[in-house]
């Protein structure tokens, strides 16, 4: 059995490969602040784009998508807004995307689904 963070490691990978294949620049990943950690940072037509990778094994205890709690959006969002001030890119167009991925055992992916635009509200609902 793989373990969780193993299991997360693995899914941004998949993650990041289907972004690049659709054409998105990768900036950072695993990017760390005191608000949170964003998972994937990408580029897509001069759109910053924060993504929120989830990797299950199996729907058994809720979708990838159900991970995505009124807390987690806000730690989404307020990292973002670090990283947005300090690469000084608040004039940008950014959003928040999330790709769900299943994949079952030795490692095969059975499903990969991108998001686009999963957080939507004012940035003042979030600070």
């Amino acid at each position: 059995m793989m373990s969780n963070k193993t299991l997360g490691d693995f899914g941004e990978e998949v993650a990041a490969d289907s972004l690049r294949a659709k054409g998105y620049r990768i900036l950072a990943r695993n990017w760390r602040t005191s608000a949170g950690e964003i998972d994937i940072i990408a580029e897509q037509n001069d759109v910053i784009v924060f993504v929120e990778v989830k990797t299950r094994t199996s729907d058994l205890y809720g979708t990838p998508q159900d991970a995505i709690t009124q807390n987690k959006r806000r730690r989404i969002i307020r990292s973002s807004l670090v990283y947005l001030t300090e690469m000084d890119l608040l004039d940008r167009d950014w959003r928040v995307d999330m790709v769900a991925i299943l994949c079952g055992r030795n490692w095969v992916v059975t499903n990969v689904e991108h998001y686009e635009n999963v957080i939507e509200g004012s940035i003042e609902e979030f600070l």
